[in-house]
């Protein structure tokens, strides 16, 4: 799994690079949220969260590193999918999403009232007007980036 969501990334992002246009260009990595859960509640998927967590930190630095490239990681939601059922999760137990709420965020991601969420992990199942009205506090420091909080 580590393969797929780190270097599959990487490899992605690397081909792309080269081609992207100076300006006006993104790249939105879908990720899952599984990375931000008590390490109690997963066993037997150090891989897959650790996998997951690494991911995330990439599209982090590829931010930073590419300046003129709009870059953000978005988890989802709950959306009906074949990994889902492979799971053994039922969408009657669960707080489900529509496929078209993930599809919608990512187009606003890409707008201009979106910019501020560069290099920074978003959630589909927010509230647009409620982020917009947390834009200085997530432009000020590591607001809604993947890292350790609390160290000394």
């Amino acid at each position: 799994m580590s393969g797929t969501n780190v270097k599959g990334t990487l490899l992605a992002v690397k081909a792309f690079l080269p081609t992207a246009r100076p300006s006006n260009t993104a790249i939105l990595g879908l990720t899952t949220d599984v990375s931000l859960m008590p390490t109690a509640h997963l066993p037997g998927l150090s891989s897959y969260v650790s996998s997951n967590l690494a991911q995330a930190k990439l599209y982090e630095f590829l931010a930073a590193e590419n300046p003129n490239i709009f870059v953000a990681s978005i988890y989802p939601g709950m959306v009906e999918a074949a990994n889902f059922y492979r799971s053994g999760a039922t969408p009657d137990k669960l707080p489900m999403d529509k496929v078209q709420l993930p599809a919608h965020f990512l187009v606003w991601m890409v707008s201009p009232e979106a910019t501020f969420l560069r290099g920074r992990c978003t959630w589909a199942n927010w509230d647009i007007e409620e982020l917009k009205a947390q834009k200085a506090k997530t432009l000020e420091g590591l607001f809604m980036t993947a890292g350790f909080k609390g160290l000394p």
